[in-house]
């Protein structure tokens, strides 16, 4: 998710939180419930998608907090735009029936759709600190064997198949006013120290903000600044509970202290894109990569009236190439590909790369010899950008 930090941030907290969101007991949450959560995936405005519950693993948090696991099941809308669940998600929340179930905090490798929940109760509990649970979410979590089945059967997997388990969605934190040596060696710091920040370069902001007296609300993105000025670090997720002056937000802590008082800044958030392509993994650990990923996205085609699978970028590590990784990241396209209605699939593959020739004519696909393929440098699609007035092209020249 790509954000902007807005200029205006929500005033103080003044009145407590004395009305907090219904809440479903998770005791009451059975696999085949239907639901629905937001988030918010351009602008500021939530926009709903809607869920599946596929289980609930008791216990399995911590203590007395299970971890509930659902499917996006749409709109198409939603889903041809993002997929499923993406960096920034984290915070939004689910409901069933009208009740609050949890927010989005985990994800699998290997499919956009399937969802992992922080449960509600123990978000509300937020609200008063000294009820509060457990200080922080556990890294990954398994599947139980009743969750592996019905995830199996949602999503047309053999159990065999549903491999790891879930895993805490990182948070990304912008950064400017550091070199690219300095950013890396912070992320090398934050690494050792085994934290799932991910950071990436960013603007600044000011340190000026004026303060509004604008209230979130539930699914809207929001950003925790760390620090301004000279180096601004920030982080971005999405409000899970907006009740009175307070928030709950992200979905899980942000740092690893044990929840209390802390202050840092808190700011609006404007999602400016929400990128598509999704990396897939599959097999077993090959350093923080894995053994080979399939990156795709959608495009629409008018001929077909149908999405179309367009995949960018297939790889296995060599040592494992010939093992069938390969074509098992193909069948889990495939699958998408179907679930998604799509009316073909697409790639480009070198014309001297015989190998990989002969595996996709294998899988199926067929060379599209008459078709070449067009590609403008960013010096030649800025000449042309620069002619004439946007609009004014003659008639010759369509």
């Amino acid at each position: 998710m790509v954000v902007s930090l807005l200029a205006a941030s929500p005033a103080p907290a003044t009145n407590d939180c004395t009305s907090p969101p219904a809440v479903m007991p998770t005791s009451q949450l059975v696999s085949g419930m239907k639901g629905s959560g937001v988030t918010t995936i351009r602008g500021t405005t939530p926009t709903p998608f809607e869920v599946e519950v596929l289980g609930v693993m008791d216990n399995y948090i911590w203590l007395d907090i299970p971890a509930i696991v659902v499917r996006i099941t749409g709109p198409d809308t939603f889903l041809d735009e993002v997929g499923g669940v993406f960096y920034g998600m984290s915070g939004s929340p689910v409901s069933v029936n009208g009740k609050l179930i949890g927010s989005v905090s985990y994800a699998v490798s290997w499919d956009p759709t399937i969802v992992g929940l922080t449960p509600a109760q123990a978000m509300v509990d937020l609200f008063e600190l000294e009820k509060a649970g457990a200080p922080s979410l556990p890294e990954q979590i398994p599947f139980d064997d009743a969750t592996r089945r019905s995830i199996a059967a949602a999503t047309g997997r053999s159990p065999s198949e549903v491999v790891g388990g879930l895993q805490l969605l990182p948070t990304y934190l912008g950064v400017s006013g550091l070199s690219a040596a300095r950013l890396t060696e912070l992320q090398g710091m934050l690494d050792e120290r085994g934290s799932r920040f991910q950071l990436v370069p960013a603007s600044g902001m000011s340190a000026n903000l004026p303060v509004t007296s604008t209230r979130f609300v539930a699914g809207q993105p929001i950003g925790s600044v760390l620090s301004w000025g000279d180096v601004t670090v920030w982080a971005a997720g999405t409000v899970a509970i907006a009740c009175a002056d307070e928030v709950v937000a992200f979905g899980h802590s942000l740092f690893w202290s044990p929840p209390g008082e802390l202050a840092i800044g808190m700011t609006g958030a404007e999602v400016l894109a929400v990128g598509t392509a999704y990396l897939r993994i599959v097999g077993p650990a090959y350093g923080c990569f894995g053994v080979g990923f399939a990156l795709y996205f959608f495009t629409f085609s008018t001929f077909k009236t149908r999405p179309t699978l367009y995949l960018e970028d297939l790889f296995v590590v060599p040592e494992e190439r010939g093992s069938g990784i390969g074509r098992r990241l193909l069948v889990e396209l495939a699958r998408i590909a179907v679930a998604r209605g799509c009316g073909r699939m697409e790639w480009s593959v070198l014309d001297w790369n015989t190998p990989a020739r002969k595996f996709y004519f294998k899988l199926g696909a067929v060379a599209m010899d008459e078709w070449t393929v067009f590609r403008m440098t960013p010096e030649a699609f800025g000449r042309l950008a620069r002619e004439g007035t946007p609009g004014d092209v003659p008639d010759e020249a369509v």
